[in-house]
């Protein structure tokens, strides 16, 4: 049975497969026991141009439970024994060149957080903190990223915000997505 992290994930993959064409590759890369590509929670794959250049979004989905203006780890490692800026390092040196790693991040009644990983992993590098983020992004002494449930005044509600489905799949071309009912 799989644990609601994973559950998560792959209602997401289900939800950007029922909302793009079948152009779109979307799943959860190493759900079948391939270990190759588990550095993401969900790839979407899809063609730029009509000559087939591909380009992909791989995520790193992170649900987190706490009180609102709490902080919480988001990212704390992986099984494999890393740390939280290790697995983010990770997501971002594995990801194709054509691809763009991204992390996800859920509170309960709030719109997915996506931040670009890349982006994500050298600002912490460099400043250990992103206080002018939603959410303040931390690195913390133990090597993990932290961050702090944002209040409705700050960041929409998962009611009245964009669903997550829609910003999974922001950055697939308009002629992939399938019209929304």
């Amino acid at each position: 049975m799989a644990g609601k992290g994973k559950t998560y994930e792959l209602d997401k993959v289900k939800e950007c497969h029922e909302a793009t064409s079948q152009e779109v590759w979307a799943t959860r890369p190493d759900f079948s026991g391939s270990s190759k590509y588990a550095f993401a929670d969900v790839a979407l794959v899809y063609p730029l141009t009509p000559d087939n250049a591909i380009a992909g979004d791989f995520f790193e989905l992170k649900k987190r439970s706490v009180d609102t203006g709490k902080r919480t780890n988001v990212m704390s490692g992986s099984s494999k024994g890393q740390s939280g800026m290790q697995e983010l390092a990770e997501l971002v040196n594995m990801t194709p060149a054509w691809g763009t790693p991204k992390v996800g991040v859920k509170f309960p009644n709030r719109q997915l957080m996506v931040f670009n990983a890349a982006d994500l992993l050298e600002r912490l590098q460099e400043r250990g903190t992103l206080t002018e983020e939603v959410g303040a992004p931390k690195k913390t002494r133990g090597d993990n990223i932290s961050m702090y449930k944002p209040t409705l005044d700050e960041w929409e509600s998962a009611t009245a915000g964009s669903p997550d489905v829609e910003l999974l799949t922001a950055d697939v071309p308009t002629t992939h997505l399938r019209k929304r009912s």
